[in-house]
């Protein structure tokens, strides 16, 4: 009688959907190690670097984009040009403005630099966490 072996590691497909299936249900911008804590939460087992290698793959194939001025990643939702990031709820908005990065690397053409790569990323507050400011201080006191 054979016995047929069952390999219980993932293809790279089956882990490449438990990572984006995690920034799916999370639209905040999420760290490798928030992505490997969350799997291991819902029950499954990854190492840290399984995250990593997937995330690049993710990030080769344009399916996922990695912040430049921290280390998360959020899904890519189409081409754009810039990133708005909420310091507060740290969700990001993507913005198209070619004209802006157009004018920039012309201006980087004319000090006699060639830009290689443009990324331009914008910290702040998101209009929801500032309207709950606005809430809290206005609300009378108990």
């Amino acid at each position: 009688m054979s016995h047929v072996r069952v390999s219980s590691r993932r293809s790279r497909v089956q882990i490449e959907q438990l990572v984006l299936g995690v920034l799916e249900q999370d639209a905040r911008l999420l760290s490798a190690y928030d992505i490997a804590l969350a799997l291991t939460a819902s029950g499954e087992t990854i190492a840290p670097n399984q995250v990593y290698r997937t995330l690049a793959r993710l990030i080769d194939l344009k399916v996922i984009h990695r912040l430049e001025t921290r280390p998360a990643y959020t899904l890519r939702r189409g081409d754009f040009d810039a990133c708005l990031i909420c310091d507060d709820c740290a969700r990001v908005t993507f913005i198209d403005t070619p004209s802006e990065v157009a004018a920039l690397t012309g201006l980087a053409l004319g000090k006699g630099f060639t830009p290689l790569q443009v990324a331009v990323e914008m910290s702040g507050r998101c209009a929801d966490c500032l309207s709950q400011d606005i809430v809290h201080t206005e609300a009378p006191p108990p």
